[in-house]
């Protein structure tokens, strides 16, 4: 249940942090449900980190580490953004650092809940 709430999250974070970041203005209501998806994921990153901690204690550290980052650099460049600063290296970077907290998610968990284990 909280896994899925955490995806679901992350589809409507990826969703709004697409259109704040696209938008040249109007765009505050996006970026206010990017800061009330980081509550939910800090939430239930906090009921799912022992799970992780005992699939993999440093892969949980790191996907702690590659979150608290993620959400930095977004607010960075919602910053930058709103200055007319963001530029094609900075999304890069955010692109990138989006990508590798997924992968590690999903590795973590073990490819659930999109994967199911053989019940053999």
């Amino acid at each position: 249940m909280v896994l899925w709430l955490h995806v679901i999250f992350a589809l409507i974070l990826l969703i709004s942090t697409v259109m704040a970041l696209s938008l040249k203005s109007g765009n505050q209501f996006y970026v206010m449900l990017d800061r009330f998806c980081y509550l939910i994921f800090i939430v239930s990153g906090i009921i799912l980190f022992p799970h992780a901690w005992n699939r993999s204690p440093i892969l949980a550290i790191a996907k702690v580490v590659a979150a608290v980052a993620l959400i930095g650099i977004l607010e960075v460049s919602f910053a930058k953004q709103k200055r007319n600063q963001l530029t094609k290296q900075w999304i890069s970077i955010l692109v990138v650092l989006v990508i590798l907290v997924i992968l590690l998610g999903v590795i973590i968990a073990g490819g659930h809940p999109f994967i199911k284990p053989d019940m053999k």
